[in-house]
């Protein structure tokens, strides 16, 4: 299947590609991921790309060294604990669908704030320096938003 971003971060009258978000609940193979993520950074010349669990986060950057030996590489891996927490309560009854939609949505608000210097001021020091040196300056008059449809599902 092939890769498709989660959330897209787009720069400029022309919509230049910064940013693709992958969101995942769950990460049962991680090198297939990475490479789907990997080969759609290069083919859509997308510089920084980022991969979201609930508990890992994790940035790649796309050094354009045409070398052939996989150009992207992983560049920070931070833990995301509790950062994206649902609501315990509700996320036991919640379907799979609920619970993507929740953690996307979440994740794209979290983007949304890190331009405050006053959450980025609340996140541990070493996510806090990740996301400063390499996701700030892709969200600086940028625009975020989700890469496909997403619609709330709702229970039967």
């Amino acid at each position: 299947m092939a890769f498709k971003p989660d959330i897209i971060v787009t720069h400029g009258d022309v919509h230049e590609l910064v940013l693709v978000v992958d969101v995942r609940q769950h990460l049962a193979d991680l090198e297939a991921v990475e490479l789907g993520l990997r080969r759609y950074m290069s083919g859509t010349r997308c510089p920084l790309g980022m991969l979201v669990t609930p508990q890992t986060l994790r940035l790649y950057r796309d050094r354009y060294t045409g070398d052939g030996k996989g150009p992207v590489e992983l560049v920070g891996e931070y833990s995301v604990e509790g950062l994206f927490a649902p609501d315990l309560a509700n996320a036991t009854r919640a379907s799979a669908a609920q619970r993507d939609f929740e953690l996307e949505d979440t994740v794209q608000s979290w983007l949304e704030q890190l331009t405050d210097g006053r959450e980025r001021a609340r996140l541990p020091r070493s996510l806090r320096e990740g996301i400063e040196a390499h996701v700030l300056p892709a969200l600086e008059e940028s625009e975020i938003s989700a890469a496909h449809i997403r619609w709330r599902p709702t229970g039967t």
